[in-house]
């Protein structure tokens, strides 16, 4: 197997694999950046009223719904590879921790998202969501 390219070139692009922001960061114009607020505004200005009725519905404080959409969302910068998307909570998630959160302890929905988040974490890690693992064979 012949490598081409230095080895910080290769380093560079492996890590680039795993963190898009490394890719899309060094390009990223200033003029974009109008563009960019106006639709981070318009997203949280509807994110933030649905995440507060996602973590009531989940029987939780309605700050927990603000710390699920900004920490999501936040996350998705670094790690995130598609633009068109919005990340927060969903009312099937909020139902089904409704089903498993002992309401007089909120940490359990923290503990439950933590883990869902190390699970999601490790499956990204492993490439278990993409095709990549088919094509690069090939």
């Amino acid at each position: 197997m012949v490598h081409t390219g230095s080895c910080s070139d290769r380093i560079h692009n492996k890590l680039a694999s795993y963190l898009p922001i490394l890719t899309w960061m060094p390009k990223y114009k200033k003029v974009d950046l109008l563009y960019d607020a106006v639709s981070g505004i318009t997203v949280a200005l509807t994110l933030m009223p649905q995440s507060i009725a996602y973590a009531s519905l989940a029987g939780l404080d309605p700050l927990f719904g603000l710390y699920a959409a900004c920490f999501g969302s936040l996350m998705y910068i670094i790690f995130g590879s598609v633009r068109q998307i919005t990340i927060g909570p969903a009312s099937v998630v909020a139902l089904l921790t409704f089903n498993y959160v002992n309401p007089a302890l909120p940490t359990t929905a923290v503990i439950l998202c933590f883990v869902s988040g190390i699970v999601e974490l490790i499956c990204g890690l492993l490439r278990l969501g993409t095709a990549s693992l088919l094509f690069d064979k090939i």
